[in-house]
């Protein structure tokens, strides 16, 4: 794959590189490639619009500046790696699986595969893993549970067909008896089958805007992620985020923490994933931007074309924090 840096650079390389015999490479540029990536059309505010309200200086100080630099960098990965960790701790299972009052799975068990043994899933495919798992064990303990109920009331009904002496006592008894397995029965099928279902719905799972969002407008969340940020830039950082979202937009920085969520939370389709990749113009991209496109495309065949200088320089910037 290549990604372009704009779409005129695009229309060149499609007439040249057929004439180097190597016209079916996918070409793109960054924010295509992004939104294609995350399956929905978002709106994203064009950077130069930002860019020309500071040179022009219709922004009250270098906040904006400093914001964008930020989300780029690896103290605001850090952030979202801690964000997401919690986030996972809390879809771990906590409850024990029940089909009616039988425990079929431990807490301990479940939790342990969830946040161990599915480790090599995104976060919420382990719940699907989870779902599977679940659906699979009742499937095999359905009939042992279902003998052992037909068991209880025919050793019930052998009792009282056998140690009832009185006539009455022992139809009413009977009848009784045969009234309350019908009934017993219709509830234990009907916790059979939704069982699972009941169980996980325990499992809340918003969507990575919704997510992205509330951490970025909440005060109290960015409190508890972020390192060496006083209260007001915290203030600053939420109240600018919200006045993006408001808009129902994202700016360009935020498309790389929404691609890092999804490659975490989600996964990223076999179809955007690529064995190499060439990336033109590079000292446009930030630190964060990189180790996003890293993790999603799953690859470390990587061939980076640009001002190396302004690529040392932009990224030393970053890793050296933006406040």
């Amino acid at each position: 794959m290549i990604l372009a840096p704009n779409r005129l650079f695009i229309d060149y390389i499609s007439d040249v590189l057929p004439e180097l015999g190597v016209g079916k490479i996918n070409q793109t540029t960054y924010t295509d490639y992004i939104r294609a990536a995350l399956g929905k059309k978002i709106k994203v505010i064009p950077p130069e619009k930002k860019l020309l309200a500071l040179v022009e200086g219709k922004t009250k100080d270098e906040r904006i500046s400093k914001i964008s630099t930020y989300k780029g960098s690896l103290e605001f990965k850090a952030v979202l790696d801690a964000y997401i960790k919690d986030i996972e701790k809390k879809l771990a299972p906590t409850e024990d699986f029940f089909v009616d009052k039988y425990r079929l799975m431990k807490s301990q068990k479940l939790r342990r595969l969830f946040l161990k043994e599915y480790r090599y899933l995104p976060v919420y495919s382990r719940v699907e893993k989870i779902k599977q798992l679940l659906t699979h064990h009742v499937k095999t303990k359905k009939t042992q549970i279902l003998t052992r109920f037909e068991e209880k009331y025919e050793e019930a009904l052998e009792k009282a067909l056998y140690g009832i002496k009185d006539d009455e006592k022992r139809r009413k008894k009977v009848v009784a008896l045969m009234d309350g397995k019908e009934k017993r029965n219709e509830q234990l099928q009907s916790s059979i089958k939704i069982a699972v279902k009941s169980y996980m719905n325990t499992f809340e799972k918003k969507d990575i805007y919704t997510l992205y969002q509330e951490l970025m407008t909440s005060e109290e969340l960015l409190a508890a992620y972020t390192v060496d940020m006083s209260a007001e830039e915290i203030k600053q950082l939420a109240n600018y985020s919200s006045s993006i979202f408001q808009k129902k937009a994202y700016e360009l920085e935020d498309l790389a923490p929404l691609f890092y969520l999804k490659v975490k939370l989600l996964g990223i389709d076999e179809k955007h994933k690529m064995k190499s990749v060439f990336i033109d113009e590079a000292q446009d991209y930030s630190y964060f931007q990189f180790i996003a496109l890293k993790e999603g495309f799953d690859t470390n065949l990587f061939t980076i074309v640009g001002d190396l200088a302004r690529v040392s320089m932009h990224i030393a910037a970053q890793g050296a924090g933006s406040r």
